[in-house]
């Protein structure tokens, strides 16, 4: 890219001096106006990509989502992408479309049983924004996607990247698609001091990405498949780039120069994330062997999900039994299971274990209730994804107790709504794992994962 060149895609006036430093070292802080016409001007000097789409036809891993042009199957896997591996996602994917054939499926589910198939991928918010999203287009396009990335903006969850995979691979729109793989496709195809997770320096890659589609030299889908791909498992991060094997190794100014494994620049230290110490207690009733669970707060972290009752801190076995007794329990037996730790994008759960054998005490709340009684008193469906006549099976019984939380808390909203303080719910743990949704953390002692035979 000459400096005359780069001159001449500016307003005049600008200083020179101002505009190559721009241009070379950060075009990201240019305004909106100068820096569309810094991809434009990148786009025209831009090595051809025909080598690209060459490569991707023949060497383009097999993926479900591959074979249709389905906008909402399409969503739904950019989604499920977002910080998942694609294999992991093939089987989510693949359940997640036989519960929900369609978004007006989807829109129509309960919150909570999208949770429950969501279980296993992490960052639950997507499935609240994936529903949210699903109920607009259903309710606000009469169920039908917009077909451009302005459009699909409009769509509760849905961001810059995602409008841009959406438009251009359902309805071949020519606009880009960038995300982490392609934005280090293109930092180290132009040598660009960009830096990991910089909004500014994305704006740039967005920029020259929209300006390569809008050329018409490449097949809009194709273009952005085959950057997203060839980031994915050749253009990896730092040292795991395999360079010999890229189709544009010889246009590549990174490789050239020898800064592929610096390119782009590590993000700034961030401060250490806080960490939450908290004490789970795996309350287990002597009579029937049922479980006792809690629902968190309907806003917040893991919103809605259920849990095991928890004490804040660290606490010693004195604690535990004085917090038992002041829930009116009769503690018989009491074991430390361990340690654990869960890592969320703002906070750090460092956890203890305990496993408590109780009775409990006879005056306390209705003492047992069935499935069908439940519904009657809640109204609708009191656990997540099922409907009366679902649970209404004789020998499945709940036993609700009234339950103090040891930490500020709001009531269980569903349970609280039908008249209950914070309510504990008592019921056999294989059921609760194929009903509820659990944090990443909880799951490992519920059956069916291996390690609760030794609890049971």
């Amino acid at each position: 890219m000459s400096g005359t060149g780069d001159r001449q895609a500016f307003p005049a006036g600008r200083a020179a001096a101002v505009v190559v430093k721009a241009i070379k070292a950060e075009p990201g802080r240019l305004s909106a106006a100068d820096l569309a016409a810094w991809g434009a001007a990148a786009a025209e000097s831009w090595p051809e990509l025909q080598p690209l789409l060459r490569w991707f036809g023949e060497h383009k891993r097999d993926l479900p989502w591959r074979h249709t042009r389905d906008p909402y199957k399409i969503w739904l896997s950019e989604v499920m992408l977002q910080q998942t591996r694609a294999q992991t996602v093939i089987p989510y994917y693949q359940k997640f479309l036989q519960l929900y054939p369609t978004v007006q499926d989807l829109a129509a589910a309960p919150l909570a049983e999208v949770l429950k198939a969501w279980e296993g991928l992490g960052y639950y918010s997507r499935a609240r924004n994936l529903q949210a999203g699903a109920e607009y287009v259903t309710e606000t396009c009469g169920g039908t996607f917009p077909q451009t990335a302005a459009g699909l903006l409009k769509v509760p969850g849905i961001g810059r990247y995602t409008a841009g995979a959406v438009a251009s691979l359902a309805f071949a729109q020519p606009v880009g698609a960038v995300d982490g793989n392609v934005l280090r496709v293109l930092c180290r195809l132009g040598n660009y001091p960009w830096q990991q997770g910089n909004t500014h320096d994305r704006r740039a890659g967005e920029a020259l990405l929209d300006s390569l589609q809008q050329s018409g030299r490449y097949p809009a889908g194709p273009l952005n498949e085959s950057l997203i791909e060839l980031g994915a498992v050749i253009c990896r991060p730092g040292a795991q780039a395999d360079c010999p094997a890229c189709p544009l190794q010889a246009v590549c100014k990174a490789r050239i120069s020898g800064q592929v494994k610096d390119l782009p620049r590590p993000s700034r230290r961030l401060t250490p994330l806080p960490e939450e110490q908290r004490s789970f207690l795996l309350l287990i009733n002597q009579a029937d062997q049922t479980w006792c669970f809690v629902q968190r707060p309907a806003s917040g972290l893991l919103a809605g999900f259920y849990e095991f009752p928890s004490l804040d801190g660290k606490v010693s076995q004195e604690e535990i039994n004085r917090y038992l007794e002041e829930q009116g329990y009769h503690l018989l037996k009491l074991d430390y299971l361990g340690p654990g730790r869960q890592i969320f994008t703002h906070l750090i759960w460092d956890c203890d274990f305990w496993r408590a054998e109780v009775s409990l005490p006879q005056e306390s709340g209705p003492p047992e209730l069935t499935a069908s009684q439940i519904c009657g008193k809640l109204g609708s469906t009191p656990l997540p994804g099922r409907s009366e006549s679902q649970l209404a099976e004789p020998e499945l019984v709940y036993r609700t107790v009234s339950h103090k939380p040891a930490h500020a808390e709001e009531p269980a909203p569903e349970l609280a709504a039908a008249g209950f303080s914070q309510t504990a719910i008592w019921l056999n743990p294989a059921r609760a794992a194929a009903r509820l949704t659990f944090p990443r953390i909880l799951q490992s002692f519920l059956p069916g994962s291996g390690a609760v035979d030794s609890l049971l």
